[in-house]
């Protein structure tokens, strides 16, 4: 028998807290809601509603409503919620707070290719 054990779902007894505009608490699985933080005993796991290119919701560019929710030629959810790290949470939580597009960029590059921007190990070459 042929089947994944789905690690992003919710489980019974799992506390879910969902984020939505100026990173206010939403009810999680609405259109109200772009990012969520699921967790339980074992530890806790970061989501946010991305699109199937990493690109992030942002509020204020895009709409989450059930016609555009709705991805017709992969038959799925368009802007689905995507596991994440802290890091790049704390970043779009950020952005959410601030609307400083930088923090969303930053978020996006992280998640994508798992560049770190502003870390205290970075260091320019010279010349």
């Amino acid at each position: 028998m042929d089947f994944q054990i789905q690690h992003d779902v919710k489980q019974f007894g799992d506390t879910v807290v969902g984020f939505g505009h100026k990173g206010a608490m939403a009810e999680p699985d609405t259109f109200k809601s772009y990012a969520k933080i699921i967790s339980n005993d074992v530890g806790t796991r970061y989501f946010i509603r991305m699109d199937a290119n990493c690109s992030m919701f942002d509020p204020n560019n895009a709409t989450l409503s059930p016609a555009s929710r709705m991805d017709t030629l992969r038959g799925k959810e368009y802007w689905a919620y995507t596991r994440t790290n802290k890091d790049v949470f704390d970043l779009y939580m950020k952005f959410l707070k601030t609307n400083n597009e930088l923090y969303l960029h930053n978020a996006e590059a992280i998640q994508r290719n798992g560049i770190v921007f502003n870390d205290k190990r970075w260091k320019p070459r010279n010349g």
